[in-house]
């Protein structure tokens, strides 16, 4: 979940093996393992946060979005069955 919206949505099997959404793998790159414990860890999101009481048209993800393309700043993309099982919402995905 982002600023108050579902983002992505499958099994945790699937989530941890093929994360679709640019938000999902950005929380799974800033988890800590053994081998990154003493590296310096830095979000793969950069950009301003949307504030979940008034959010923008479009992508709450769109300001910090990687793979964003001019539609995300107007349509927010719908929770969508993208693979069995597995919901994104995200029109890149």
């Amino acid at each position: 979940m982002y600023a108050g919206k579902i983002m992505e949505i499958a099994p945790a099997e699937k989530i941890f093996q093929n994360p679709l959404n640019p938000y999902t793998k950005a929380l799974l790159a800033a988890n800590p393992t053994v081998e990154s414990f003493t590296e310096n860890i830095q979000s793969t999101l950069h950009g301003e946060i949307t504030f979940p009481v008034n959010p923008p048209p479009g992508c709450r993800l769109e300001p910090r979005c990687p793979i964003r393309v001019e539609k995300c700043k107007a349509i927010e993309p719908p929770l969508e069955e993208k693979q069995p099982s597995h919901h994104v919402a995200c029109h890149e995905v």
